[in-house]
């Protein structure tokens, strides 16, 4: 007899190998067994398993599920997620003061809604020290991509909180501010003048998160009433008339703790900030319209370049995959975007319509417009709750043109909106592309026909903004606007001499000289006849003996005002003045809208808008100006900031002053020894002077006798700038005195209205609060003057030379190859599945009604007279109003996507500026990396090394983090620093591996990751040798157990206390694998619904609860989740293996017995040819070892040993008794088995009658007569020795206590010895 000693020195099951081929040390199979993993066990000695404690006995519902755990070094805190019956919940446990607490409730609300289905997988934690705040972040492939502020979280209520407060996702301001232009006298200087500026706002977020900018604002930019100066081209009313902005903004919801107010000048990308707030601070309420005023004198600070083309944070819908790296948020495998459907998901096809809505604008008045001579393309974009937006969405009938005859209109694009919005939809905006941009205004009002030809004059830089050989548009001619623009083509360009057309002339001017270019008009005119002509000539004489003085017509006075003269655009034109005018000299009153409200507020300057009173609230009653005059509004609302009116006050002591009677003419060079030198304006049915109109003042006082000083002679040419109510607004408004060669002050003019008569100005002063009666007469006092003698003679002439149409040339447009759309900053809502307009102007969308809604965009100004600028003055290289606010693309077959293998991320998050850019994921920087889709999905991604692993389904790459692979001529790849987030050459593992779909699996130590390949049908290690099939001794179990459950989740975690990996299939099993035995050492009863490791110790988690394996405190072992489970191992004895041997003994090594069943195979290792089984009370002590004798084999039915006979045929059946033909057996006796002859068991015998021959039994089945019975006596006492190549040893140990096992030992012998 030989003794043979199994030992666990090997530590691992194997339960691929043949019997007869297992390794010494190794076993077939093991439940819960560790291998001295207790204070005092020997190595190679198994022992049961410590059990686990329950850490918390929260109240989380009856059947609770644990979707996802996080276990944080960093604070030795875990967090998991819970769904149940009663809710979802975040939970934390902090390992080191033993506390759980709710971090988030949520038990009717529905915001957490977490799926059993749906495992959370990507956990991270960002942690900031500086400001003590820590941030949990998760994504379950379901819901928004979630992060909290956990100290925050855990203040707020069961359902206290939205789903917008634990998004990554940071809601911008959805509309743009608003503005409100003003003027303010306390500015010394008008520093929005020239410059075209938009606003926006954005939000700061508790936790340091800057929202994306709301929509930019229409630029804060109104040009003044038209004038335009001809002698230098410059369109003097193309300056912002205001030089204050209002800025209105609301204050965003509780989360938001500031508001950054953003301006940007168009041309420029650059974005700056120039006003911070904090809500606390200001003690703003949540939600709450507050307004900054702007006046651009304060130094701005331009934010980061990447933020105007920042429309929304592109945070992914859902994603499988997150980690946090480097500060940053990445994601993997997401999906965005939407698809265009309704609420049954049927497709919906983008119609809208375009239509160009041109109202009628008063002559002069500044009006915002769309340029004419120009295609217009308009997208629409839909946007979701966070902001998110679609690509520009166009259709067929998305374009528009504005045609040339409308250039004096003030233009809106009009959309109407045919289909319904998408079903996700709860906003929408429009965005706007232009056919052509740039270009630049040519304003001849001199030209000179040359046979078919014609010469324009250009002035100061017109000539700079054209070639010879250029083409420009032709607008407007000397008769029309033209119903659509022309092309004409500059022949030449040439510096021209006076007289040019006929040099012979001397003696008059019939061509000036100047920079003129020449043109060939051809279906346009421009001709000399178009000009109407106004002409006046006079003369004066004054001398000692004779009068020359102002002379009332009859009933008239030489105190009167005139009518107040309107100049606005939009407002209300009702302001009357009442009273007499008390004052001493002649004042030009400016009363203008200073405010807008209830009531609208006036305010009045007698210095030419020098001062101005304090603003006034209007009454509706007359209000007290000065000097005896009051002014009366019609309305006390409605009026526009634009409103304002002139009304020029007239003073007798100012004429009184310049008579003369008799002697009486004062000393030497006084008003009175001057002739009065009248101009008589235009009739007054029509004295409007026109733009551009051509005024000629001629002044002759050379006639005069000799002895008279101060005599003088010119002509000057004036062109008026803006069209004017009369001869004397124009030379007001055009500040003529400034460039007049006399008078060069305007002491030396005065306007009244009447006529000029010989020697005399006949004034009506009849007409205060009447319409006039005589024209206004332009009034100089002569240069000429006599001494003590002497006569003043004077010539004068007046001519006016106007077109009732301006000349408008411009340049050819470049063309706009840009494929960019730019946003409009109006933001609609979508209600009720339908579009709704934003005011009153528009139509709302209804079920048998299309949404028609008016623009508010503009890219030009209109004053009614074709003119259409969008520069400042027009002049060449000036600033430009541009639409350059916020980019986007039309994208063709816009649609939601499942970027299944690309990688996005977010900004980082900055603890020492307290920056927190989580949630800034910008498209525009390109912020992601796509993977091959070839092998499958993202499923997880971990970041190690300073570098992130990503796990697909068959492959798995790192991709470099911060850092990039050059390659040099050669091929040879060098590592480098980039400025790029991720490197753009992923570095694939070697082998054909991925992580199939289970990511629950993944599970790291040091620089060891674990995982399962399902399809590969392995777990599987990564270490510095590579990647290694674990699966030694399992590789049969685990192909079969993927194969067979693939879907199954399987878990996978590091036991640090254990230092194993463990694998748990949900419901089939768990086993551990152990890297120094390489190979897995035992499964285990516990099914966790989780795993993980913090500190050295591991936890699981069962029913949502937490719980600690490895109590030592504990005295019952095997209890997991409050279950006593057994330990088991089998061992295989195959000593001798090709010879068939008997085994008589078992000795167990170890400290307590176990109950045994011993099973023998001789060829096939699925069936036992004998088994026998030993109780624990069977065993007996002998010198330290456990020792039982092995007991016969007790297989049922086996009919090769001694314990069975032949009984014979029955001759009858009665009931349970058999009546046998022949003697009964000898061997038989109570308790044995009755088999038939098909070696199915019948009964047990109960009674033997030999005398009778009968039997009586338990049953009997369908025995009958004749039927042949065989007896078998008990195995395990008389059967068959347990006998084969090989035996089998299952242990149990039941008795939840702690038991080592340190071998196994056999006595064996061969069978049928020789």
């Amino acid at each position: 007899m030989a003794e043979f000693k199994n030992t666990f020195i090997a530590g691992r099951m194997n339960k691929d190998i043949d019997s007869r081929l297992m390794p010494e040390g190794e076993y077939r199979d093991a439940l819960n067994i560790k291998l001295g993993s207790s204070a005092g066990s020997d190595i190679g000695a198994i022992e049961s398993m410590l059990s686990n404690q329950a850490l918390t006995t929260l109240s989380l519902g009856t059947v609770v599920n644990t979707i996802g755990a996080f276990f944080d070094n960093s604070s030795a805190m875990v967090y998991w997620f819970t769904t149940s019956e009663t809710g979802d919940y975040v939970i934390e446990y902090d390992t080191i003061n033993n506390t759980a607490a709710i971090v988030l409730a949520d038990t009717s609300a529905g915001v957490l809604n977490f799926n059993v289905n749906n495992l959370i997988t990507g956990v991270g934690v960002i942690v900031d020290t500086d400001n003590d705040k820590r941030l949990l972040t998760w994504t379950d492939g379901l819901n928004p991509i979630r992060s909290i502020n956990i100290a925050t979280a855990k203040a707020y209520s069961v359902n206290g909180f939205n789903s917008a407060q634990i998004s990554v996702v940071k809601r911008p301001p959805m509309s743009a501010p608003t503005i409100a232009l003003t003027t303010t006298t306390s500015e010394e200087e008008n520093n929005l003048a020239e410059r075209f500026l938009r606003f926006s706002h954005r939000y700061r977020y508790a936790d340091g998160e800057v929202s994306a900018m709301s929509p930019f604002t229409e630029t804060a930019f109104l040009p003044t009433i038209f004038r335009y100066d001809y002698s230098i081209s410059s369109n003097e009313s193309m300056v912002n008339q205001y030089n204050q902005a209002t800025i209105s903004f609301n204050t965003g919801v509780g989360e938001v703790v500031g508001i950054d107010i953003l301006v940007k000048e168009s041309l420029s990308s650059t974005v700056y900030l120039v006003e911070a707030f904090d809500k606390d601070e200001e003690s703003w309420a949540d939600n709450s319209t507050q307004s900054f005023i702007y006046v651009n004198s304060k130094t701005a600070t331009a934010i980061a370049s990447d933020q105007l083309k920042r429309l929304y944070d592109a945070v992914p819908l859902t994603a499988k995959a997150l980690e946090v790296i480097g500060n940053r948020l990445m994601l993997g495998n997401y999906t965005e975007g939407y698809n265009i459907v309704d609420g049954a998901g049927g497709k919906i096809k983008i119609d809208f319509t375009l239509a160009v809505n041109s109202t009628a604008v008063s002559v002069g008045a500044p009006t915002q417009t769309m340029k004419s001579n120009r295609g217009y393309e308009i997208g629409i974009v839909y946007m979701d709750d966070d902001g998110r937006m679609t690509t520009v969405l166009t259709c067929a009938t998305n374009t528009t043109f504005v045609n040339n005859i409308d250039s004096d209109k003030g233009n809106k694009i009009q959309v109407t909106i045919i289909n319904e919005p998408p079903a996700w939809a709860t906003r929408y905006r429009f965005f706007l592309k232009q056919s052509k941009i740039n270009y630049d205004s040519i304003v001849p009002s001199i030209f000179y026909q040359d046979g078919t030809y014609v010469w324009l004059k250009v002035e100061a830089d017109e000539r700079n903004k054209f070639n010879e050989g250029d083409f420009l548009y032709v607008k407007s001619d000397s008769s029309q606007i033209l119903t659509t623009a022309l092309q004409t083509r500059v022949l030449e360009i040439t510096d021209q001499v006076e007289n040019f057309l006929d040099i012979t002339i001397v003696d008059t001017i019939e061509q000036e000289a100047g920079w003129y270019f020449k043109i060939k008009p051809s279906g346009f005119r421009l001709n000399e006849n178009d000009f109407q002509t106004y002409t006046f000539s006079g003369t004066g004489f004054r001398s000692r003996a004779t009068d020359s003085n102002f002379i009332l017509v009859s009933g008239a006075s030489f105190t009167y005002y005139e009518l107040p003269i309107y100049y606005g655009s939009v407002g209300l034109n009702d302001a009357t003045i009442t009273g007499t005018y008390t004052g001493i000299i002649d004042v030009r009153y400016i009363i203008d809208i200073s405010a807008v409200g209830l009531p609208d507020s006036f305010r009045w300057s007698n210095d030419d808008g020098a001062t101005y009173s304090a603003d006034i609230p209007i009454t509706g009653v007359a209000q007290t100006i000065e000097s005896g005059l009051s002014v009366t509004f019609g309305a006390s609302t409605g009026h526009d900031l634009t409103d304002e009116w002139i009304v020029s006050a007239k003073a007798a002591e100012v004429t009184n002053a310049w008579n003369k009677s008799g002697s009486s003419d004062g000393s030497a060079g006084s008003l009175k020894r001057r002739a009065l030198m009248a101009y008589q304006g235009k009739p007054v049915t029509d004295e409007t002077i026109k733009a551009g109109a051509n005024i000629t003042i001629s002044y002759d006082d050379t006639g005069s006798s000799s002895e008279v000083a101060g005599q003088l002679q010119y002509t000057q040419t004036f062109t008026s700038g803006a069209q004017y109510a009369n001869i004397e607004e124009w030379f007001f408004g055009d500040n003529i005195v400034n460039t007049l060669t006399y008078p060069t002050d305007l002491g030396h003019v005065v306007f009244r209205r009447g006529y000029s008569n010989v020697n005399q100005v006949n004034i009506d002063g009849r007409y205060t609060g009447l319409s006039p009666n005589e024209p206004m007469v332009m009034v100089f006092s002569s240069s000429a003057n006599y001494g003590g003698s002497g006569d003043v003679r004077t010539l004068q002439d007046l001519t006016v030379l106007e077109l009732n149409n301006n000349i408008i040339f411009e340049t050819i447009p470049v063309n706009n190859d840009e494929s960019f759309f730019y946003e409009i900053g109006r933001t609609y809502n979508v209600t009720g599945g339908y579009h709704i307009g934003f005011d009153g102007s528009d139509t709302n969308q209804t079920a048998i009604a299309n949404a028609v809604l008016l623009l508010p965009v503009f890219n030009a100004f209109s004053w009614g007279n074709a003119f259409e600028s969008y520069k400042i003055k027009d002049r060449f290289n000036e600033n430009e109003m541009l639409i350059d606010t916020r980019p986007s693309l039309d994208i063709e077959n816009y649609r939601a996507n499942n970027r299944i293998s690309d990688i996005t991320y977010s900004k980082v998050f900055e603890q020492s500026t307290n920056f927190n850019g989580l949630n800034e994921f910008n498209l525009s920087t390109f912020n992601f990396l796509s993977m091959d889709d070839r092998y499958g999905s993202i499923q997880k991604l971990f970041s190690a090394d300073t570098n992130l692993e990503v796990f697909q389904e068959d492959k798995i790459h790192t991709v470099l983090y911060g850092k990039d692979v050059l390659f040099d001529a050669d091929g040879q790849g060098s590592i480098r620093e980039t400025t790029n987030v991720l490197g753009t050459t992923p570095t694939p593992w070697a082998g054909e591996y991925g992580i199939s779909v289970h990511p629950e699996s993944f599970a790291f130590y040091g620089n060891m990751r674990y995982w399962v390949d399902v399809r590969r049908g392995t777990p599987l290690r990564r270490s510095l040798d590579g990647i290694t099939e674990i699966n030694k001794g399992m590789k049969d179990f685990f192909r079969d157990a993927f194969r067979d459950n693939p879907s199954d989740r399987k878990f996978g975690a590091y036991d640090l206390h254990n230092k194993e990996y463990v694998i748990s299939d949900s419901g089939n099993y768990t086993v551990g694998y152990d890297d120094t035995l390489k190979g897995y050492t035992s499964f285990y009863s516990f099914d966790p619904q989780w795993m993980g490791s913090l500190n050295n110790n591991f936890y699981s988690f069962s029913n949502g609860q937490l719980y600690k394996h490895y109590n030592e405190a504990n005295s019952v072992r095997n209890n997991f989740y409050g279950v006593n489970y057994d330990s088991t191992v089998k061992v295989i004895v195959n000593q001798e293996p090709s010879l068939i041997k008997v085994l008589k003994n078992i000795m167990l090594e170890g400290n307590k017995a176990w109950a045994t069943v011993v099973k023998s195979y001789i060829n096939d290792e699925t069936v036992s040819i004998t088994q026998s089984t030993l109780l624990t009370t069977e065993y007996s002590n002998r010198e330290g070892k456990l020792h039982a004798y092995v007991r016969r084999n007790e297989i049922v039915g086996d009919f090769s040993a001694k314990n069975a006979f032949g009984l014979g045929e029955i001759a009858s059946v009665a009931a349970l008794v058999l009546t046998m033909k022949s003697e009964i057996h000898s061997s038989l006796s109570i308790g044995d088995s009755i088999y038939n002859s098909s070696a199915v068991i019948v009964g047990t015998v109960t009674a033997v009658n030999r005398t009778s021959k009968t039997i009586t039994l338990s049953s009997v089945g369908a025995l009958a007569t004749d039927d042949f019975i065989l007896g078998l006596k008990d195995g395990r006492i008389e059967g068959s020795e347990i006998r084969g190549y090989n035996f089998e040893i299952d242990l149990t140990d039941s008795t939840n206590t702690r038991t080592e096992l340190f071998a196994v030992g056999t006595n064996l012998f061969k069978s049928n010895p020789t």
